[in-house]
């Protein structure tokens, strides 16, 4: 009786403990406790690369000239000094500067790319590509130029001259992740890099790919790029072969013929269709017309718009009334302006009116 009575009271503990569990399971699944498949974890990436500086040696670099570098490389790359570490500065002692007497620095820097609160991945790798195009595209002459303004204002008392004969090289990729406490950093392709074979190599032209493939697993590709823009439109055939007019002349029986003085037409007639008419050229307002051509009024002196160049000179008429005496002082007429279309007394064909 006492062993059933004991197995009893096993089954019963053994049942409680598996209610405690699936309860246990039950509130930590609702409390939050499964892993949200939507949380994403943001690298960290570190952009490392060199650059070398003619004119500098390892025991000229220290902290002031440090700084200045690092706050010329900041401008130059659009990011916080801060961000911008020196890893390591080592005198270059190549065949060729020693053949040149001339001292030279090689400095290795890390630009740190951290996202912020909320930032995601796609963001960051922006930001990246963005760093990246500015190391290996900024100009030469304005990484000198950004670099000594950097020195003369941070360390002017050593009368730094910068010179950098070399493009700085394509940054090196890691990517730094934090996870309870364990950091765990990875050395990943670049930006418009790809995997083949466990390294990393450049996209072919007119293609791209965002950084953080690892070269550690499969073989990736890139993407096509941006499609070509549609071609253009086609041209308009060209005219039949013939004789096409000039600017200013006409058609009169099949031959271009230039236009009377002060008419113009526009240039393509075609000798072979019919006859064309050129067009009386229109004096603007306070014009008046010269020898078939338009010219300014003179000072003080107006006129309406409306004069054609085709026709003849516009003539100011001079008139004075009977009465005059011949014994007394010298007088004067009166002038009147012509009329708006040259005609003295205002008639569109000069006639009487």
């Amino acid at each position: 009786m006492a062993m059933k009575n004991s197995q009893s009271m096993i089954r019963l503990i053994a049942v409680a403990a598996a209610i405690v569990v699936a309860l246990a399971l039950g509130l930590g699944l609702g409390l939050g406790l499964k892993k949200d498949s939507s949380s994403e974890v943001v690298p960290t990436y570190k952009l490392v690369s060199d650059v070398k500086l003619d004119g500098l040696t390892a025991a000229t670099f220290t902290d002031e000239p440090k700084l200045a570098f690092r706050t010329g490389m900041a401008t130059t790359l659009d990011v916080d000094v801060s961000e911008v570490t020196i890893t390591s500065a080592v005198d270059d002692n190549s065949a060729r500067r020693r053949s040149l007497l001339a001292a030279g620095l090689k400095v290795t820097f890390e630009v740190n790319i951290a996202p912020e609160s909320g930032e995601s991945t796609d963001s960051v790798l922006a930001m990246v590509a963005a760093v990246t195009q500015k190391i290996s595209e900024t100009p030469l002459a304005t990484i000198v130029t950004v670099l000594q303004k950097a020195f003369d204002t941070i360390a002017p008392t050593a009368s730094f001259t910068i010179r950098v004969t070399t493009q700085p090289s394509t940054p090196t990729v890691k990517t730094v992740i934090i996870v309870n406490g364990i950091t765990t950093t990875t050395t990943v392709c670049g930006t418009n890099q790809r995997v083949a074979s466990g390294a990393c190599v450049a996209c072919s032209a007119g293609q791209s790919n965002k950084a953080g493939d690892d070269p550690a697993g499969a073989d990736t590709v890139c993407d096509a790029g941006v499609p070509p823009p549609p071609p253009p439109s086609p041209s308009p055939p060209p005219p039949p072969p013939g004789t096409y007019c000039a600017a200013n002349y006409h058609v009169v029986s099949n031959a271009c013929v230039a236009c009377a003085a002060g008419t113009r037409r526009n240039a393509g007639d075609s000798a072979s269709g019919g006859d064309t008419t050129c067009f009386a050229i229109s004096c603007a307002q306070n014009e008046h017309v010269v020898s078939n051509a338009c010219v300014a009024c003179a000072a003080g002196s107006t006129n309406a718009a409306g004069d054609l160049a085709s026709g003849a000179d516009p003539l100011a008429t001079s008139t004075n009334a009977a009465g005059d005496l011949a014994t007394g002082a010298d007088t004067s007429c009166d002038t009147s302006a012509p009329s708006p279309d040259g005609s003295p007394d205002g008639s569109p064909d000069g006639s009487p009116a």
